[in-house]
This record gives structure tokens, C-alpha cells and sequence, in this order.
């Protein structure tokens, strides 16, 4: 498994017993490596560049944690990250980029009958 260079900071938080405040960000695609780890208490952000092998990524980092996950597009690559994903976290939104203004995007949380509900649908009001 490899773990991104941009993750191992939360790996070491991780394995010291902490979490992060907020929700994990994470961006596909080519967005510039984030530095988040210099502040405290913050909002994690993780850069996963097209390169990456999606299948090898290790995500144990993001066990029980609520993600954000910002893509430029929609794609097979984009469904089976968001497939892995749901093994780890408790929820999942994701912005699509080329959908907007549109649609945002779609979100996931544990125990959700639907595979996926769009951001912003009634169904997601009701909840």
C-alpha cells in the first residue's frame, strides 16, 4: 500500500491517539500540495494527484472520519475512490467541478439506504 507523501502527517496524528477537528479535504487531480499540518486544530487537506495509483492508496488514516472529496470531473477512476472510501469513513460529500453550478455534487454516510443522494435534494433535507 502506499501512503501519499500529503498523508503522512494524519498518519502520525492518527497513530498518536488524535484526530482532526474538521473534515478531511480531499482533492483529485493536479492541485498544488497542501501544507495544513503547520496550523493546529484545522481542517485537514490532502492533494491526490492524477498519478496516483487509486487501488494502492492507503486510506487507513481516514478510518472514521467525515471526508470532502473535490474532483475536476466525474469518472471511473472518481467511483472507484469514492467505492474505497466508504470502507473507511462515515461520510462523504463530493463536489464535482464540472457539474457546477448545476449540481454540486454527492454525498454518503454510513447507514444511508441509497448508494448516493445529491447535495441538495429533498432527500437529503428530510434526513
Amino acid at each position: 500500500m502506499d501512503l501519499l507523501h500529503d498523508m503522512k502527517p494524519l498518519a502520525a496524528m492518527r497513530l498518536a491517539g488524535k484526530r482532526p477537528a474538521g473534515e478531511v479535504w480531499l482533492w483529485l487531480g493536479d492541485y498544488a500540495p497542501t501544507r495544513w499540518q503547520r496550523w493546529h486544530d484545522t481542517t485537514v487537506e490532502i492533494s491526490i494527484p492524477p498519478s496516483a495509483s487509486i487501488e494502492r492508496l492507503d486510506l487507513r488514516p481516514l478510518v472514521g472520519l467525515r471526508l470532502i472529496v473535490v474532483a475536476d470531473t466525474y469518472s471511473r477512476p472518481l467511483l472507484r475512490f469514492l467505492a474505497r472510501l466508504k470502507e473507511y469513513a462515515i461520510a462523504i460529500e463530493c463536489f464535482i467541478l464540472d457539474w457546477m453550478p448545476a449540481d454540486l455534487g454527492m454525498r454518503w454516510e454510513r447507514e444511508q439506504e441509497a448508494e448516493w443522494i445529491g447535495i441538495g435534494e429533498q432527500k437529503e433535507k428530510q434526513a
